[in-house]
């Protein structure tokens, strides 16, 4: 049995302004706290959760006593993920430089090397980046940035109220936000896969709403492969072959992405409106850019002819 995921953005219907404005408190907090531990976590290089919660919990919770503690939790947990990310980014990239230079400085080939002598080369450059990347983190030469903020949630943060409301936590109390579930959403659901307990929710300033980033899981056999089929795929049709016997499924995919083309090129004439002055090629020419973009589509076409 394997387990696998899918994560499934759901919105929110438009917020009220109390809504709003303790959600945007919230993320205000969560934001500074997080910083704050990610900068923590780099100078001292962190990167187990609860090693990171040892050293914060008690700080955190003086400064905001009005916020959940599981949010202390979660900080915590989203810090260390994205310390670990950056710090295994910044060592393949200095594994790679670190290489370029043995080839440069030894004139050394890789690939003539054995797959054994390779994977010696390798461990030895790793071990020699990972060293740097701490010694960087450490003496704060590097560290991570935070850009964009996503507030994690634990099952003792947010409810469910069936599949179309959730309540949430916050330093005010617990808040219900309506949601407007989509197609896939639904469908998610209603086959076998299972919401899991930490969903993740954006807040959009710019629409006064939040959006829900529901993760589910489900469990599925894998089955080892007994055979193989050779499948070309080509404009009008799909051919397989099994057996040694030639069997071809006719699709008609050409005359669709032509009408699909002209039907584009139909809409760009309708609502594009020319900005700007036009470049010498279409005022010389006389056809403008969508009648030159549909000159190339043509001669596309014609070529696939």
């Amino acid at each position: 049995m394997v387990r696998i995921t899918r994560t499934v953005i759901v919105p929110s219907i438009i917020l009220t302004k109390r809504k709003y404005e303790i959600l945007k408190e919230l993320v205000n907090m969560y934001k500074v706290l997080l910083v704050e531990a990610v900068d923590y976590a780099s100078r001292n290089y962190i990167k187990s959760f609860t090693g990171l919660k040892k050293h914060l919990y008690y700080k955190f919770r003086q400064r905001y006593p009005q916020l959940p503690s599981h949010y202390i939790h979660t900080i915590c947990q989203d810090a260390c993920t994205r310390v670990k990310s950056f710090i295994e980014k910044r060592v393949e990239d200095l594994t790679e430089e670190i290489l370029e230079e043995i080839k440069r400085h030894y004139g050394v080939k890789l690939s003539r090397l054995s797959k054994e002598e390779r994977k010696v080369v390798y461990r030895i450059v790793r071990k020699i980046a990972r060293y740097q990347v701490e010694r960087e983190m450490r003496d704060e030469v590097v560290k991570p940035k935070v850009k964009r903020i996503s507030i994690w949630l634990d099952d003792h943060l947010w409810k469910t109220l069936g599949y179309t409301t959730i309540k949430m936590a916050t330093h005010k109390g617990w808040i219900a936000v309506e949601l407007k579930p989509h197609k896939l959403f639904w469908k998610y659901i209603n086959s076998t896969w299972k919401l899991r307990t930490q969903p993740k929710i954006k807040l959009d300033a710019r629409e006064l709403r939040i959006y829900v980033y529901f993760v589910l899981e489900k469990e599925i056999k894998t089955y080892k492969p007994i055979g193989y089929l050779a499948v070309d795929v080509n404009e009008n049709n799909v051919t397989i072959l099994v057996d040694n016997v030639a069997i071809k499924f006719i699709t008609l995919m050409r005359n669709i992405i032509v009408r699909y083309y002209k039907f584009r090129i139909k809409i760009q004439r309708k609502f594009t409106m020319a900005i700007g002055k036009r470049s010498s090629h279409y005022t010389s020419t006389g056809e403008g850019f969508l009648g030159s973009l549909e000159r190339v589509g043509e001669s596309v076409i014609g070529g696939l002819r």
